[in-house]
């Protein structure tokens, strides 16, 4: 099962969203580090010395789409992600797990 996850947040120096794809285990992994109080880090995604990076809380981010034909062709079009990071690819690094 996939789930389609829209992401739209306020980080340290920075106003966030994105689209992304998820797994059962990606959706699994979203919801243990939201409200962990462990920052995510998104980089320099404003430019020089704009290092964007804060907690992801639950309201930051919704399920949209549990229909299966919908994700399919959200990723014929646009691959697993629309936005300028990939969420759980952060989480991962901010986690230290490949």
């Amino acid at each position: 099962m996939k789930y389609l996850v829209h992401f739209d947040f306020d980080l340290r120096n920075a106003y966030g969203e994105a689209y992304e794809v998820l797994t059962e285990d990606e959706l699994k992994m979203v919801k243990d580090f939201s409200g962990s109080g462990e920052d995510v880090y998104l980089g320099e995604i404003e430019g020089k010395h704009s290092e964007v990076y804060g907690t992801l809380e639950f309201n930051d981010w919704k399920i949209i789409s549990e229909n299966q034909d919908d994700i399919e062709a959200f990723g014929r079009l646009f691959g697993n992600n629309i936005g300028a990071f990939t969420m759980t690819n952060k989480i991962r690094e901010s986690l230290g797990i490949q």
